[in-house]
């Protein structure tokens, strides 16, 4: 089962600027200041906290400090995400939920993942690859394509013991 797969090189982040672009273009887009990247590591962090804030990203009550660890937590998933090989496709049955609204600056998932693409039947949700991870009506979409895919898939004589 594979969710909306994503590529490694659209979430790799060589440093702390780097990772605050990244989730300004997020589930919940942020417009960084023009001179963003002029701007000392800590300013940066003040105004996308800031901003992250106004957005309501983030509690009110996050402070300086809780925010940095916030981000060195994202920043070391992050890295697990992007050092992740696919690895090859095995023949066992496999379902690809697509997010309709997945975002056009992303590498296609036939970059990385053509090997299970192959092998997969594939459903797609009308919602982008955000909402159809964190928003209730669209996570149970996906659980509904999931559960009709299981039902129908152990049921196929090559499937069952």
């Amino acid at each position: 089962m594979l969710i909306d797969p994503v590529c490694r090189q659209d979430f790799c982040c060589e440093n702390r600027a780097a990772l605050l672009r990244l989730l300004a273009e997020g589930q919940t887009p942020l417009a960084l200041p023009e001179h963003f990247d002029q701007q000392t590591p800590d300013s940066q962090l003040a105004d996308f906290i800031s901003l992250a804030k106004t957005a309501g990203m983030v509690s009110q009550n996050l402070t300086l400090q809780a925010a940095e660890t916030w981000l060195d937590n994202i920043a070391h998933l992050l890295r697990l995400l992007t050092e992740h090989t696919p690895g090859e496709s095995v023949p066992v049955p496999c379902l690809m939920v697509y997010a309709a609204g997945r975002p056009s600056r992303w590498t296609p998932a036939e970059t990385e993942w053509q090997g299970w693409i192959n092998n997969a039947d594939d459903a797609v949700i009308e919602a982008s690859h955000w909402q159809i991870m964190m928003e209730a009506p669209h996570v149970q979409a996906c659980a509904q394509h999931i559960t009709r895919w299981l039902c129908a898939t152990s049921t196929q004589p090559e499937n069952t013991l």
